[in-house]
């Protein structure tokens, strides 16, 4: 599970030294897959439930599961770039919300800073015998303070022997059962929050469809960290 976590978080990093203007989303799937491969990985989101390509890119208004195309980026775009690695019989699931260029506007920093903020005060609460829906009431505090909204479409995951798998990890609140235990190895589980600037969104998980806002230009997904209890 360690190594495995640990070759997605290298791919990511990688994967955002290419997110530059002028660079396509396809171009990027391309060379996350070759490094997976070279490492001796799989790259998760491939052939699931159909999806086309070996990471998702999700550009500006699409909140997850962007497919790779000839789209270039812009400056002052957002990106979610959402890397699964299968290895040794684990997945490592990670991703991250990245600025291209220098042109991003004041108004989208601060929410892709609210979204880093949520996603840390979550990991924060974190620690055997918290009751899961505790996260969700952290993120969703923080984002009313902060001023955004939260997606309540979708939820964070366990992954390990499974690409998703529980727990369900709402990031709103709500009265889910549940604690968190001491090492939950095979069931890390995956903190999303996601923070639009205007609610409204449809869903999709199983088949890893795109989903985007209906109003909004941006959309931030940060990140699929994992945290071991």
């Amino acid at each position: 599970m360690r190594a495995a976590s640990l070759l997605a978080a290298q791919v990511l990093d990688y994967a955002e030294t290419l997110c530059k203007p002028g660079v396509t989303t396809d171009f990027i799937d391309q060379k996350v897959h070759k490094m997976i491969v070279d490492a001796g990985a799989y790259p998760s989101p491939l052939n699931y439930g159909g999806f086309p390509k070996s990471v998702c890119t999700s550009l500006n208004e699409c909140i997850c599961h962007g497919i790779p195309d000839t789209t270039e980026l812009m400056d002052g775009d957002i990106i979610n770039v959402d890397v699964t690695v299968y290895l040794n019989g684990y997945h490592g699931d990670t991703s991250r919300t990245i600025m291209v260029g220098e042109g991003v506007t004041d108004e989208v920093r601060r929410l892709v800073d609210a979204t880093d903020r949520c996603l840390a005060a979550a990991i924060d609460v974190c620690g055997p015998g918290v009751p899961v829906r505790k996260i969700g009431a952290t993120i969703h505090g923080l984002a009313d303070e902060l001023g955004f909204g939260v997606v309540e479409k979708f939820v964070g995951h366990g992954v390990g022997y499974e690409f998703h798998s529980g727990p369900t990890v709402r990031h709103h609140r709500n009265n889910d059962p549940g604690t968190l235990v001491l090492n939950q190895a095979r069931s890390q589980y995956t903190p999303v929050p996601v923070r639009p600037r205007r609610r409204g969104e449809r869903d999709s998980l199983r088949t890893l469809l795109p989903v985007v806002t209906v109003l909004p230009p941006h959309a931030a997904f940060n990140p699929d960290t994992h945290r071991r209890l």
